[in-house]
């Protein structure tokens, strides 16, 4: 199967088509509604068999889809992050609480998996360098080290404030830039291979081109993935997407 290539083909499709143990990070992120249906049908475990031993598996969910698929992962589960939505509006159910946030659960094949701390992004503009005061705790009181910006960025945090939007009318889901780049920087290794089975808008792939990573992707959807791959033809590595 070839890189940096997007096909019209179903997620499990995609995957059992590529060779064992040949991807850096694998992205799922299908309709929530979906999540069960694909378990069933051994997404994960066919996920996890098309991982190096060094990689590692994003999936995307929210309450209430997010229970079992915990479960099922298990096995596999290393964190998750919150991603909370900022100027937009609130998934609403006449049973259950409003929710302005979705789940990413990080699975791992290994103990070896790679993992980079800082997502490179810039720090606020109201982040204070200097010392930080003192630590106490038990009667024991020692000055702090003084906190010094990185020049990799900030860490990844577990909790993260991110706007979310549609593309084109409204016609395609994507997630938002600003995470693609922080998943990607923070989960595979320069020049790794990204695979995308429910690639939608695309803009996984657009950052993975844009920062020098592999990809393959695919959509069952066509409009998706020609919307995709014009998206693509019309960048170039040289674009700055982010800063």
């Amino acid at each position: 199967m070839e890189f940096n290539k997007v096909y019209k083909k179903g997620a499990l499709e995609l995957l059992s088509g590529l060779d064992e143990g040949v991807a850096d990070l694998i992205i799922l992120d299908p309709n929530y509604q979906d999540w069960d249906k694909f378990c069933d049908k051994g997404i994960i475990e066919l996920s996890m068999n098309k991982l190096k031993n060094e990689g590692n598996l994003i999936l995307f969910t929210k309450k209430p889809y997010d229970f079992n698929l915990r479960n099922v992962i298990n096995k596999f589960y290393r964190n998750e992050i919150i991603w909370k939505y900022i100027k937009t509006g609130n998934w609403v159910s006449n049973k259950l609480p409003t929710y302005s946030y979705q789940k990413i659960y990080w699975a791992i094949k290994s103990k070896r998996h790679y993992f980079k701390a800082r997502t490179g992004m810039p720090y606020s503009p109201n982040t204070v360098q200097g010392n930080k005061g003192y630590l106490v705790f038990d009667g024991y009181k020692e000055k702090s080290k003084p906190f010094k910006n990185s020049e990799e960025g900030i860490w990844l945090n577990d909790f993260l404030h991110i706007e979310r939007r549609r593309e084109d009318g409204g016609k395609i889901p994507t997630k938002p830039i600003k995470l693609c780049q922080i998943l990607l920087r923070c989960f595979c290794p320069k020049n790794g291979l990204v695979v995308d089975p429910f690639c939608g808008g695309g803009n996984i792939l657009k950052v993975a081109k844009a920062e020098g990573f592999n990809f393959i992707a695919s959509d069952l959807d066509e409009y998706s993935v020609i919307y995709t791959e014009k998206k693509l033809r019309n960048l170039t590595i040289q674009t700055k997407l982010f800063e």
